[in-house]
């Protein structure tokens, strides 16, 4: 028995997309602290769950969504106002997109979407520092490496994601 507080809980969870069943009947609790990886071939579903539990099936073909994914008591599937969760949260998706000319104004236009706890540009500039990412501040993101452009992606999750509770990395061995 994990004595940490329960942060998510998913019951019975099933999704098919098309006419493909991805997913059938996972069940799985998330306690404070936790580092859990979810490992499996290629198609199994592991990006299906993250898309499930930060509603990111809209745009997706999902013609079947069922079970439960609970947060701070709220069935997130039940969820009108998703967008206040995801606000919640940190999740960095398996395709890294970026919007800026430099990867510090990158994090920073992070800082300034998410509601919440705020973080001063010394905070992020500090997050580039404990990460060992200061000499790439005033890069384009556009021209750094695959990895670099992961560590960039994970920093804006731990921004979006301060005071959080929560952060979903998708393909985090990438």
């Amino acid at each position: 028995m994990n004595n940490n507080k329960k942060v998510l809980e998913i019951k019975n969870l099933t999704l098919e997309y098309k006419s493909k069943k991805i997913l059938e009947n996972v069940s799985f609790d998330l306690y404070e602290g936790e580092i859990v990886l979810l490992s499996g071939a290629n198609g199994s579903g592991k990006s299906s769950i993250l898309s499930s539990i930060i509603g990111d099936l809209e745009i997706k073909n999902v013609k079947n969504l069922k079970g439960s994914i609970i947060y701070d008591s709220i069935d997130l599937l039940k969820e009108k106002d998703i967008q206040s969760f995801r606000r919640l949260v940190g999740y960095v998706r398996q395709d890294d997109v970026f919007y800026e000319k430099t990867c510090l104004k990158e994090v920073l236009s992070s800082v300034d979407l998410f509601d919440g706890y705020k973080m001063s540009v010394n905070e992020v500039k500090d997050l580039f520092i404990e990460y060992g990412f200061e000499n790439y501040m005033n890069e384009n993101p556009a021209n750094l490496s695959g990895g670099q452009k992961r560590l960039l992606s994970i920093l804006l999750a731990l921004v979006r994601a301060k005071g959080s509770k929560l952060l979903l990395i998708d393909e985090p061995i990438n």
